[in-house]
């Protein structure tokens, strides 16, 4: 990968001369990127890059990863405070209020499409959260998924599918055999 891409890349970045905060920028060839990072503070900049890596991998490759893509996929993974920050002062615009019920409102809605283990790390953010994945926890899960629902097709038009109706035999038919160990007894 020519040095000359990289430290394009770097003056480009370098451009912006009134925002401090970390700056990414990746070069590419046909084969190679290679990752640069420049921290730019109110008096100093620094910079450096890593040296490239591969980023398609061999066709005779069993792997279908290579570090490249790995790189690329920790800095998209990147958790990146400042970020949140900005964004929460860039989303209070004039007249906008959220106040604690609106607030418990959406991370209801937003846990109702949460997985059960991520309700539950949901749950242990805030005590507002917590309220939030409390109720999503008071509907049943079966294997870790929340039942919404029965399905339409288990009842045509009030009848009994013949699947259904084998199930409430088997289960009356349990409770009764239960019921008569218990009075035998």
């Amino acid at each position: 990968m020519p040095a000359a891409s990289i430290s394009r890349l770097i003056t480009t970045i370098l451009e912006h001369k009134d925002v401090p905060g970390d700056y990414f920028g990746v070069a590419f060839s046909i084969y190679h990127c290679a990752l640069v990072k420049v921290v730019k503070d109110r008096d100093t900049t620094t910079f450096s890059h890593m040296v490239a890596l591969q980023f398609l991998r061999a066709f005779s490759s069993d792997s279908r990863s290579t570090p490249g893509i790995t790189a690329l996929t920790r800095l998209g993974h990147r958790i990146e405070p400042a970020l949140f920050v900005r964004a929460m002062e860039v989303c209070r615009w004039p007249g906008s209020t959220m106040d604690k019920e609106n607030s418990l409102e959406l991370w209801q809605e937003i846990a109702l499409h949460l997985d059960l283990t991520d309700v539950l790390a949901l749950g242990m953010v805030s005590e507002l959260c917590r309220q939030a994945a409390s109720m999503v926890l008071h509907y049943p899960h079966v294997s870790a998924h929340r039942v919404v629902g029965c399905r339409p097709s288990a009842t045509s038009n009030g009848i009994l599918t013949d699947h259904a109706r084998g199930v409430l035999i088997d289960n009356a038919a349990w409770t009764a055999w239960r019921v008569l160990v218990l009075l035998l007894s």
